[in-house]
């Protein structure tokens, strides 16, 4: 059985709305100066007020979770504390992001976040060429905007094309599509403006 997706027109301003975000944005020239420019966002100039570095057992842990979905090996935890550079941490994120588990372990978390209010109750057939895609987005380093772009774009059959997913959980229903890339994407609930005049 094969089910064509068609994009729904009204998610036109959303892509203008998410694109316009990146809008001004350069490439990072480094890692220490994205972190003071966190920083100094989150705390002004003074960022004393900052907590300070978790030690290096605390701090592999969470990033072996956070981008690589499960705990370190021993050896890991091995090769990490047996590394004498400074920059051993940056490092080890780099390693990670270069990993096929990073893609693997986050298109499993943008796979739950897209289903989990999933309209349409056949929404579970696109959910393996979804990961796959995802996975493959992830791997090959996309920006966000294109990634996105291509979940409120999408066309074609959904059991090839796994950037359908979005729209074809939501029955490409325009409203639901919506209300669900608003929360996904933007952080916004929109859904209580299709009953409530605001």
């Amino acid at each position: 059985m094969s089910f064509r997706v068609s994009t729904p027109g009204v998610l036109a301003g959303l892509i203008v709305a998410f694109a316009a975000s990146f809008v001004g944005a350069t490439e990072p020239k480094d890692s220490a100066s994205v972190a003071t420019a966190i920083d100094r966002s989150l705390f002004g100039e003074s960022v004393d007020s900052a907590a300070p570095l978790t030690d290096d057992s605390t701090f592999l842990r969470r990033v072996m979770f956070d981008i690589a979905g499960r705990p370190a090996t021993p050896g890991e935890i091995t090769a990490f504390g047996l590394n004498p550079s400074e920059s051993r941490r940056t490092e080890l994120v780099n390693e990670l992001l270069k990993s096929s588990e990073y893609g693997e372990n986050w298109s499993r978390y943008w796979r739950d976040a897209i289903f989990r209010r999933a309209t349409n109750m056949r929404a579970g057939i696109v959910r393996p060429a979804f990961g796959d895609w995802m996975t493959s987005q992830l791997n090959e380093g996309q920006g966000w905007d294109e990634i996105t772009t291509s979940l409120l774009t999408a066309s074609g059959p959904v059991n090839n094309n796994g950037a359908t997913a979005l729209i074809f959980a939501h029955e490409g229903v325009a409203e639901e599509v919506a209300a669900e890339a608003s929360r996904l994407f933007l952080g916004v609930q929109i859904q209580c403006a299709n009953c409530h005049d605001h």
